[in-house]
């Protein structure tokens, strides 16, 4: 690998292993589901393209259900279970989860990539 790509993986830790607290998807007793994951690549964005087009709401679930983890790196859903995510969780929560994954901050700034 040249010494500029070394450095552009060593700046986006693409094998971090990232915490996101949910507290609304919190086990009963406790105070928020810890969901990890991986950095989004281009790869995972073009996948959730090819399979939901421009809809935000229908790429934010699949981001979600495409890499979201438990603590122990396995994985919370099936690619499938983006539909249920579309259609049964807080719509908030969604995107405020996919925002973080995507390293967003608004829907207007995902909606641009």
């Amino acid at each position: 690998m040249s010494d500029l790509l070394d450095r552009i993986k060593a700046h986006a830790e693409p094998d971090r292993v990232r915490r996101l607290p949910v507290p609304e998807w919190a086990p009963e007793g406790g105070t928020a589901l810890i969901l990890t994951y991986r950095m989004v690549t281009l790869d995972d964005l073009s996948l959730v393209q090819e399979m939901d087009g421009d809809a935000w709401h229908k790429r934010a679930a699949r981001i979600i259900a495409l890499k979201a983890c438990d603590e122990n790196g396995q994985r919370l859903f099936a690619v499938g279970d983006a539909v249920a995510l579309r259609q049964t969780a807080d719509p908030g929560v969604i995107s405020r989860i996919a925002l973080q994954m995507l390293g967003r901050t608004s829907i207007e700034d995902a909606e641009k990539n």
